[in-house]
């Protein structure tokens, strides 16, 4: 019975611990750059909120860019990670979020975007519902992730939680 519920909890991503106080969750690989470290969430997809939750379930944060050596850094890392034979598209929720017309934040910092790096002709806003900020990998554009504002209820996003290693008090993280 013991062994069923390691393997379904396993299976759903959530922690456990054993009577013995081990954890027996899942490990999340790290990569570090400098005073961030990050982990890259490719194999589970959600909404804003949803990845948000996670990020903030093992006391790190949803990702925020702020300047060209982070992303460039992030696209390489990034590229090397994605399956880019299989020529599909990939998007990745960050922390940016709009509040007022253009003007967009690092929710997780509350830091105002000064570096950008949008793909040609975004932030569009359609439909007026776009708030929220994504990495998106276009394979007819090798080798660039830029980025693109969505809907922020959109379910088929990955996503990328950080912390930085100065304030590091992260859970179930190794």
């Amino acid at each position: 019975m013991l062994l069923f519920i390691f393997v379904i909890a396993f299976l759903l991503g959530e922690g456990c611990t054993s009577a013995l106080g081990t954890d027996l969750g899942p490990k999340m690989p790290l990569i570090v750059n400098g005073s961030r470290t990050y982990y890259y969430g490719l194999t589970h997809q959600g909404t804003a909120v949803q990845a948000e939750s996670f990020c903030r379930k093992h006391n790190m944060d949803l990702l925020s860019i702020e300047t060209q050596e982070e992303h460039l850094f992030l696209q390489q890392s990034l590229l090397s990670y994605l399956d880019l034979n299989t020529a599909q598209q990939t998007f990745i929720w960050t922390s940016g979020k709009r509040v007022d017309g253009d003007r967009w934040i690092w929710e997780a910092t509350g830091r105002p975007v000064h570096y950008k790096n949008w793909w040609a002709e975004q932030p569009d806003n359609d439909g007026g519902i776009e708030n929220c900020l994504e990495l998106w990998y276009k394979p007819e554009f090798p080798g660039q992730i830029k980025w693109n504002d969505i809907y922020c209820n959109n379910t088929s996003r990955y996503f990328i939680c950080e912390y930085n290693n100065k304030d590091a008090n992260i859970d179930n993280v190794y």
